[in-house]
């Protein structure tokens, strides 16, 4: 190694890029399902906190995976809190040790370049750096992965007797393997073969890696019966799932795919280099292909059985990561013993600014499940600053299994003041009688709507059932996969424009219901809205103009008259100057700006600018 002493330095920029891409996405977005379950096991936020014990429990009744993760997820929230940054960061901290783990292992195999290869292409591919803030298992797994290559890389090749610390943690890495995340675990196996066929047979050595892992494996007895169960309910869950698997060729091109960020002819030449890998480094060539391709074989084998790895759940292909990339970085690093050594800077950052466009960008894993999540945040948001106690939260699930966006849901809204449900939950024979169960007299009904597929009957037949007693007050928010729409209790008269009209304009068009409030510097206008059938939609706006009492406009906002029977709209006005104001109201043509006659009911007046109130800023 000399010379390349400080070989190492080259890794601190990657980790610093790496850190970085990772930690956009840290609070970028909403919790999914994998990811509220996560808390959930772990006794996380509002499931906990729970003891050691009790999580070993909840894992094993209710979960799929292994404990090991949730003890450490419910140590590190303890230590740094919950919110999603905090909690999500221990996923950023597991890749980027991974990453480094991965440069030993190239370093220890052949050579530093082949080390920092090899972390160049782990950590500039766009699925690893998705997961750096998925708060799941997985980064967690590929760490073990990689460490456990070179803890075994070291104990059968290791120039030196094998220390305690080595050997300790070994096993150790195994056991966790174990029980960290079975499918990623099949890495073993993997090792298994290798070290069967093609591990030199030198006597203690040899078997002494297989007394280690048999102890890993010791370690991991007393879950054994929790995972037979699992798989039980596991198969019987699968059987069931609409999605077909991917079949072996899809397999390999997905795995090509988001391993090289979309770079097929990138991939393909780092496929090459290996080859020839194989005249430069025989035994770790030879050692790193063994391993990738018995990777992808058990990836394939296990899928066709468990059908686990379906479309928008490659995440599982993350086992043959360290592997991959190990692979890669051997190939690259035999390019400095040819003419064409100048390529390999150009190589390296080939594979990284493809890498980072196509995280920036998202298109290439938009549709992975995690990146599916509905905005709950959003919507928590905004009720936490909007909604009164009392108020009801009506979600509309397009997916066709909506019951798994309610926990990320039930996550988002503990703690507000509101009660909810899913539409889909309600019954379907009496919907509307079902609906106004439900909603009760709440003050507010706020209706957030899953874009992700188009909105059903069950929509329009909830918003129907409201109708006489709420009106539709507009779009609080639009997002590209959720929608929040606001309505509000009205009383019962209110929706006779007959009895309660307080201004009318043309023949159609009246205001029945008016709450304006003034406050500090601040002025609030809800406006109840009657709109005959013969009033040509999109054709008026309303104007509400406040005027000081000289007469002069100091503010002033418009809407477009809604197009529903009855429907309400809200304007704010905010840091108005000391004095006397007055509230007028005008419905005008918005293409010609012809005003509408308008009457004052109470007294009779008429103008095409009436006067709803009249209020006062004091300093």
């Amino acid at each position: 190694m000399k010379g390349n002493h400080f070989a190492w330095l080259w890794l601190v920029p990657l980790l610093w890029l790496v850190t970085w891409l990772g930690a956009r996405g840290l609070n970028a977005d909403a919790y999914w399902l994998d990811e509220t379950w996560s808390l959930y096991s772990a006794g996380a936020a509002q499931y906990g906190p729970l003891s050691p014990a009790d999580i070993w429990t909840r894992t094993a009744t209710e979960d799929f995976g292994g404990p090991g993760y949730h003890f450490l997820l419910a140590a590190w929230g303890a230590l740094v809190g919950w919110t999603p940054f905090a909690a999500r960061a221990s996923s950023l901290l597991a890749g980027t040790l991974a990453l480094a783990w991965i440069y030993r292992l190239g370093r220890e195999m052949v050579s530093p370049l082949a080390g920092i290869s090899a972390a160049v292409l782990f950590g500039g591919s766009a699925f690893t750096l998705y997961f750096l803030h998925e708060l799941r298992t997985y980064m967690l797994s590929v760490l073990l992965i990689a460490f456990v290559l070179w803890a075994y890389w070291r104990l059968v090749y290791g120039t030196r007797r094998p220390g305690f610390l080595l050997q300790t943690g070994f096993v150790l890495a195994v056991a966790g393997l174990l029980y960290t995340h079975y499918y990623l675990a099949l890495i073993l196996p993997v090792i298994g073969v290798y070290h069967l066929l093609l591990a030199p047979k030198n006597g203690a050595a040899w078997w002494r890696v297989v007394g280690l892992a048999t102890l890993g494996g010791v370690l991991f007895l007393p879950w054994v019966t929790v995972v037979l169960a699992a798989l039980t309910q596991f198969s019987t869950a699968e059987a069931g799932a609409r999605e077909p698997a991917l079949t072996a060729l899809q397999l390999l091109q997905r795995t090509a795919l988001f391993f090289s960020s979309g770079a097929w002819w990138l991939l393909l030449l780092v496929g090459a280099l290996a080859l020839v890998a194989l005249r430069l480094y025989r035994r770790q060539s030879l050692a790193a292909w063994c391993w990738t391709l018995l990777a992808l074989a058990v990836l394939i084998v296990v899928n066709d059985r468990t059908a686990l790895v379906k479309p928008g759940r490659e995440r599982y292909l993350l086992l043959a990561w360290p592997p991959l990339a190990l692979l890669g970085g051997i190939g690259i690093a035999g390019l400095v013993k040819t003419r064409f050594r100048p390529g390999v800077p150009i190589l390296l950052t080939a594979w990284l600014a493809i890498g980072t466009q196509a995280t920036l960008d998202g298109a290439l894993l938009r549709d992975t499940d995690g990146a599916q999540a509905l905005p709950w945040d959003a919507l928590a948001d905004t009720l936490r600053q909007r909604a009164q106690p009392g108020d009801v939260v009506a979600a509309h699930l397009t997916a066709y299994n909506w019951a798994l966006d309610l926990r990320p849901l039930e996550y988002y809204l503990y703690g507000l003041p509101v009660k909810f449900t899913a539409l889909e939950s309600l019954p379907g024979d009496n919907l509307p009688q079902a609906a106004r169960a439900f909603v009760g007299d709440a003050a507010n009904v706020w209706v957030a709507t899953d874009k992700r597929l188009p909105a059903t009957p069950r929509l329009s037949d909830f918003t129907a059932a409201l109708a006489g007693e709420y009106a539709p007050c507009g779009v609080v928010f639009d997002l590209p996969r959720l929608r929040l729409d606001w309505y509000k209790r009205f009383p019962a008269e209110a929706f006779d424009p007959a009895q309660s009209a307080i201004l009318r304009f043309g023949d159609s068009i009246s205001l029945t219901h008016a709450d304006i409030t003034a406050k500090d510097n601040t002025l609030s206008a809800l406006l109840l809205w009657s709109v005959g059938a013969d009033v040509p939609p999109y054709t008026y706006s309303v104007g509400l103009h406040v005027l000081d009492a000289a007469g002069e406009l100091v503010a002033q906002a418009d809407y477009g008259l809604p197009l529903e029977a009855f429907a309400c709209r809200q304007s704010v006005f905010a840091d108005l100057p000391p004095g006397d104001y007055e509230l007028n109201a005008v419905v005008y043509n918005w293409s010609t700006g012809d005003r509408l006659p308008g009457v004052l009911v109470a007294t009779g007046e008429t103008g095409d600018g009436l006067a709803l109130a009249a209020f006062s800023v004091h300093p």
